[in-house]
């Protein structure tokens, strides 16, 4: 009886160590922050960026679009294309 007692304390205090020593990561994972709010706002941003830069582009491209069109007219206009 006694080595049966002595058996069942030492996994008791080996399972007591392990959860003595792995305690300060459980509080670690409880206490994690939501971090939801700040990746939204950083999409919300980054899609701002990316609709700016678009529409930038598309402006610089039909720029040129209408650049390339005015000059055939005007060839064409004074009859040299």
């Amino acid at each position: 009886m006694k080595e049966n007692l002595k058996k069942r304390l030492a996994v008791y205090a080996r399972n007591g160590a392990a959860v003595v020593a792995l305690s300060p990561l459980a509080a670690f994972a409880q206490s994690a922050p939501d971090i939801s709010g700040s990746i939204s706002s950083a999409q919300t941003e980054i899609l701002g960026y990316i609709a700016t830069g678009g529409g930038a582009l598309i402006a610089i491209a039909l720029a040129g679009v209408g650049w390339g069109v005015g000059v055939k007219l005007i060839k064409r206009l004074r009859g040299a294309a």
